[in-house]
Order: C-alpha cells, then sequence, then structure tokens
C-alpha cells in the first residue's frame, strides 16, 4: 500500500502540472472580455479542485462503507478533512476568476469608450477645418485669349490634404494632434519670403523704369518665371489645383526666351492677392504663428494688392519683346549668353 501511495503523492501532482502545461499551451488559462460560462480557465478553476477532491476521497474512503448515522457523518466528516478543503478552494479560485474577467471587461470598456471619444474628437476636428477651408473665398482671373473669354478659379480643391499637411498626426485611432505641424507652415513662408524678394526686385526695376534708365528685361522675365513656380508651389502647400488656361504665352527677348501660363505681371500680382487671401483666412484657423510668421504674410498682401508696378512692367515687357500665344505647355525660361 505504501508503494502505490508514494506513487499517487508523486504522480497526481505531476500530472496536474502536466495538464496545467497542455491547457497554458491550448490557450485555456487567458481571458478575454466574452461571457464567464464560456472562459476555459473558468470552468478549470471548478474541474481541477473537484478531482482532486474525489482523487484524494478515493484512498480516504477505499474500503470503508457508509454509516447513515450522526457517529457516521461524523466520521466522514473527520477522515474527508483534505479532499473536502481541496473541494472547497474551488470558491476562492472561481472568485479570482470572475474578478479578474470582470477587470478586463472594464478594461475593454474603457479602452473602446477612449476609441469612440477618439474617432469623434478626430471626425469633429476634421469636419470643422475642412468645411472652413472649403468657406474661405474663392476668386476667378479672367482673360481674353484669341478673342475668346477665359477664366482662372482660385480656390482650395483638397481641403482634406490641406488638413492632413497641417496636422498629420490626427487620425481615427490616435485622434487629434492640436499642434500645427511647423514644417509644412515653415514651407508655406519660405515660398511667401521668396515672393516678397521676386516682388521687391520688380519694383525695383519699376523704379528704374521712372528715373530713365535702362531696364533689365532679361531681369523681369527671370522673376516671372521664378514668381510663377513659387505661385505653383505655394498652390501644391494649401491643396489648391494650380488654374491654367488652355494657352500659354511665349515670350521672346534678345537673350531670355519664357513660356508661362500667365498672360500678364499684372495677373501673377492678382494671382498673389488672392491666395494672400487664403493664407490669411488659414492663419485665422491654426491661430499659432508667430510675429514674424504674420508681419510676412501681411507683407506679401501689401505688395501683391500693389498692381502699380505690374501695369508699368507689363508695359516695357510688351514694348520690347515678341509675344505668342501656343498650345498650353508648362513654364520655362531659357537664357542665353
Amino acid at each position: 500500500m505504501s508503494f502505490w501511495y508514494f506513487l499517487f503523492l508523486i504522480g497526481y501532482p505531476a500530472a496536474v502540472f502536466g495538464f496545467l502545461y497542455f491547457a497554458n499551451n491550448k490557450g485555456w488559462l487567458s481571458l478575454n472580455h466574452g461571457n464567464l460560462f464560456k472562459q476555459k480557465l473558468f470552468w478549470l478553476a471548478i474541474a481541477v479542485p473537484f478531482v482532486t477532491f474525489i482523487s484524494f476521497g478515493a484512498w480516504v474512503w477505499w474500503g470503508k462503507c457508509p454509516v447513515l448515522s450522526a457517529h457516521g457523518f461524523e466520521r466522514f466528516l473527520i477522515i474527508s478533512k483534505l479532499p473536502l478543503l481541496f473541494l472547497a478552494a474551488s470558491v476562492p479560485l472561481t472568485s479570482i476568476v470572475n474578478n479578474i474577467h470582470r477587470t478586463i471587461q472594464t478594461e475593454k470598456q474603457i479602452i473602446e469608450a477612449e476609441n469612440k471619444s477618439k474617432l469623434d474628437s478626430y471626425y469633429s476636428h476634421i469636419k470643422f477645418y475642412t468645411d472652413y477651408f472649403k468657406s474661405l473665398p474663392e476668386s476667378t482671373l479672367s482673360r481674353v485669349i484669341e478673342e475668346k473669354h477665359n477664366e482662372k478659379i482660385i480656390k482650395i480643391s483638397y481641403p482634406t490634404g490641406l488638413y492632413k499637411n497641417l496636422y498629420p498626426s490626427s487620425n481615427p485611432n490616435n485622434g487629434v494632434e492640436y499642434t500645427t505641424n511647423r514644417n509644412h507652415t515653415a514651407l508655406i513662408l519660405k515660398s511667401w519670403i521668396q515672393i516678397n524678394l521676386h516682388f521687391n526686385t520688380l519694383a525695383k526695376i519699376n523704379k528704374l523704369a521712372d528715373a530713365n534708365q535702362p531696364i533689365p528685361v532679361d531681369e523681369i522675365l527671370q522673376c516671372w518665371y521664378d514668381l510663377e513656380m513659387e505661385l505653383r508651389k505655394i498652390c501644391s502647400y494649401f491643396g489648391i489645383i494650380f488654374p491654367t488656361y488652355k494657352k500659354s504665352k511665349y515670350i521672346k527677348d534678345t537673350h531670355t526666351t519664357l513660356v508661362t501660363s500667365f498672360f500678364d505681371i499684372k495677373e501673377m500680382y492678382e494671382f498673389a492677392e488672392a491666395l494672400s487671401n487664403i493664407s490669411v483666412g488659414i492663419v485665422d484657423s491654426i491661430g499659432d504663428l508667430t510675429m514674424t510668421e504674420e508681419q510676412v504674410l501681411s507683407k506679401s498682401y501689401e505688395l501683391s494688392s500693389d498692381s502699380r508696378d505690374a501695369s508699368s512692367l507689363d508695359g516695357i515687357v510688351t514694348g520690347t519683346c515678341r509675344m505668342f500665344v501656343i498650345e498650353y505647355n508648362p513654364p520655362i525660361i531659357q537664357i542665353k549668353p
């Protein structure tokens, strides 16, 4: 009997631990937020103490006949203390499993509430800004080309794209990022600084004309080209499809040839003024530009809205250059030595 008793004391714990190892590999020891009665760990917390109770009780009860009397029940309780202790362990075990399961469910509810809050805040934020960007003023430029009326409409074509550029970290998973992307605003500022420099250059050239001094027409055409390229950049930063006519203008000076989508310098001033209005609207919406950035935009609006220089410069270009209307081509400049 002692051999079988020793074998049981060694074999049964080994069997239990072996089963638990198997159950762990099968994923039975993990919990999720599903129904408690569908959790295998909950049933294991009942089954393992019950099987242990039966196994240890069998050694105690083996060879004994039940006696249905007060003495018999008392004797049963005395010899069954250890098996009953194992059976009673199922109560705290299932209680622990239940509490852990409730914690997992609560955590799941909190996570879902947070995700819903992030989702709602994101879509509320993007809707507000895209609706606002759509409401920014549109501008229409028109020119008569080959006796036909042509128009350009300047408006934000991709408000969602502009939002993504200004708030790249905002998404449905992470929620709203309220800090504006400074890299994108820096690109916009850099382009406006370059545009201001080109406007200032044109203003200086116009003063030469007022003083009856030689006019560097090649510099006018170079500024024309540089301005157009910067205006195209600004459009891409703002989610604006750069509008063009179906025709381009071909301008040829002694050493410089320019192909442009603008039919005169005044049109570039008008185009820049329209973009300045959009810039001001965007600045008002994000509201976190520095004083220097706001000064640059203010200066840009001031320069672009003053088209007096443009009219004079257009007269100079018209009087000194050969100009043709051609099928639309991307802007290009060629300078011969």
